[in-house]
């Protein structure tokens, strides 16, 4: 974790502050330190654009005491998210912030991870609501949290629009072989028993599977020509 007196680590951002007539353009890099250079950066990070939190109090905060900011010597505001630039740029217009606060995207968490601000909330490659700690959840509750089976599904889906469709099948497979034997998932997974925890059956996991399917034909070619967007307008709603 970085502390006062550390310096800024290097890494590459990404921005753009051009649009065309509906999406922004090509997004430029920006390498941290030779940007900060001899300027005075306030550096506020983000969890993700669009968050209604984000939205509602935290760039609009920024904006609205861009001029104070500035009277006491500062030169520029970054706010910076694990987005690509595209939606960091859109975000950033819908917030009335571009050409007052840099929106700048760290797609690959590079500057997030040198910074010790990333989180592994995985456990045997399936991903945890959130971390116990101190033998707390995040809801309060005592006890160990489970593997959650939609978020998982949701990782699978990322990887394959990704292009990492090996890991998101690899993935999928593992998920769908803790169904039962009618093919029916719980709401979470305990990974050292192999148990279904919480709501059973629950909805919201075979979603999250229907949608991981969908993307890792998409992405390895083996859907048929023509019924990509077909599909997908059904599974959207």
């Amino acid at each position: 974790m970085i502390t006062a007196g550390d310096k800024l680590p290097e890494a590459t951002l990404m921005e753009t502050t051009e649009f065309g007539e509906a999406c922004p353009l090509s997004p430029k890099p920006v390498e941290t330190v030779e940007a900060a250079k001899g300027k005075r950066v306030v550096i506020f990070g983000l969890p993700g654009a669009y968050t209604p939190t984000c939205s509602a109090k935290h760039v609009p905060g920024y904006v609205a005491n861009l001029d104070a900011l500035k009277a006491r010597g500062v030169d520029e505001i970054w706010c910076v998210s694990v987005n690509d630039a595209y939606v960091m740029a859109a975000w950033g217009r819908d917030q009335e912030a571009i050409g007052k606060i840099r929106m700048l995207g760290d797609g690959s968490a590079e500057l997030t991870k040198k910074l010790g601000l990333d989180r592994d909330l995985t456990k045997d490659g399936l991903v945890l609501r959130y971390l116990n700690e101190e033998g707390l959840n995040a809801d309060g509750l005592e006890g160990e949290e489970g593997t959650f089976v939609i978020c998982s599904f949701w990782l699978s889906s990322c990887l394959a629009q990704a292009g990492e469709v090996e890991r998101a099948q690899e993935l999928f497979d593992r998920l769908t072989a803790y169904a039962n034997d009618l093919g029916l998932l719980a709401e979470e997974i305990d990974t050292d028993t192999g148990e279904q925890l919480g709501n059973f059956p629950q909805a919201f996991s075979h979603v999250g599977l229907i949608i991981a399917a969908y993307a890792i034909d998409a992405a390895s070619g083996r859907m048929e020509k023509g019924t990509e967007n077909e599909i997908g307008e059904e599974v959207a709603k």
